[in-house]
């Protein structure tokens, strides 16, 4: 019997990286790919890394508004150096955020991990459908927390 290709699950190094951006908003998601979308994540490991969460936050702070969006969660394959739609999740915007309000977020896991091969210079980018500059609010400004691991030791 073959042996079989299982992921390893713990890594060497963990990844905590993060990003505060006023996204893109994307003018097309099919071929050749999502563009205006921002680098939240490039792999530039020699073996790989693991990622397991993305966390997108609204930077609304008491009295901000927040805008309904979409999130675009894209991946970049080196090679051809297309941006494909992975996933998108829908962040429900407030119309005046409170003290006792959370503020908006969405939060894409990845059971097992997204693997990113290594050397491969693969990348994950964030868009959405509005943003500060054409809604004129704080809270459609976004902070993104990436958290996994890399095998490098």
């Amino acid at each position: 019997m073959p042996a079989l290709n299982k992921q390893p699950i713990f890594t060497a190094v963990p990844i905590l990286a993060t990003k505060q951006f006023d996204p893109g908003i994307p003018s097309s998601l099919r071929a050749p790919g999502m563009n205006n979308g921002t680098e939240v994540y490039a792999d530039t490991t020699t073996y790989g890394s693991l990622i397991t969460k993305v966390t997108v936050v609204s930077t609304g702070i008491v009295g901000a508004r927040v805008a309904t969006k979409v999130i675009y969660l894209g991946i970049q394959d080196n090679d051809s150096g297309v941006i494909s739609l992975y996933q998108s999740k829908v962040m429900t915007g407030i119309s005046t955020l409170a003290a006792t309000d959370v503020v908006p977020y969405v939060t894409f896991t990845f059971d097992g991990g997204l693997v990113m091969h290594p050397n491969s210079g693969n990348k994950l980018f964030i868009a959405a459908s509005t943003n500060r500059a054409t809604s004129t609010h704080e809270g459609d400004q976004i902070s993104v927390i990436v958290e996994g691991g890399k095998y490098d030791l």
